[in-house]
């Protein structure tokens, strides 16, 4: 995680990463990477809204963490609960 955010209700999370923005989703290894994050970060603060992106430097453009793309990205790890 490049940029963390933590207040009373939420916790913001960035990963930057090289290059530019693919024309469709993140490539999967950067999906399931960022979908770790958030699963760990539900971990630590249960009681949160947990909310991710990521930036691509080349363009300073970026795309959200959804939770379809967690779940998709997590899916073949399991329950981390």
């Amino acid at each position: 995680i490049d940029r963390l955010h933590v207040d009373n209700t939420s916790v913001l999370f960035a990963d930057l990463k090289t290059g530019q923005r693919p024309s469709g989703p993140p490539p999967l290894a950067y999906q399931r990477q960022m979908a770790l994050y958030a699963a760990l970060l539900q971990q630590i603060y249960p009681d949160h809204r947990i909310k991710g992106w990521i930036i691509w430097t080349e363009d300073a453009s970026t795309q959200e963490v959804t939770k379809k793309m967690c779940a998709d990205s997590l899916a073949e790890f399991g329950d981390f609960s």
